[in-house]
């Protein structure tokens, strides 16, 4: 029986991509190889897929977390306008309060000034 070569156009997809191979390293004139089986790859592989799809996924939360805040931030800011008003509204009707509160002083002084000035002439 010949070994057949596999040939590079056949098989699966997974046997095109994942097959055995060794990586050659040459320092200071040795020469060392690193052998990465089918296994290995496949597993660095799922590795690498799964930080792909885990920093597709904290991305999309990141800038939905993100759209979520400046919509909040704007809704702060106008609930902040709204207050303000509010407070300036209050404050004109406590400026009102006490310039009703002083002409009633004003009326009852003149009001006992005048009964005192009858009492006095009767």
């Amino acid at each position: 029986m010949v070994d057949q070569e596999p040939t590079r156009g056949g098989g699966s997809w997974g046997e095109r991509v994942f097959r055995p191979r060794e990586i050659f390293i040459r320092v200071d004139g040795r020469v060392r190889y690193l052998t990465l089986s089918v296994r290995s790859q496949k597993i660095a592989a799922a590795t690498a897929a799964i930080a792909a799809f885990w920093m597709v996924v904290a991305t999309g939360g990141f800038l939905t977390q993100a759209f979520w805040l400046s919509a909040r931030n704007e809704d702060l800011a106008a609930q902040n306008l709204r207050y303000m008003d509010l407070l300036n509204e209050v404050e004109g009707y406590h400026e009102r309060y006490a310039s009703l509160t002083s002409d009633l002083r004003h009326k009852h002084t003149v009001m006992l000034s005048a009964l005192e000035a009858e009492l006095d002439e009767a």
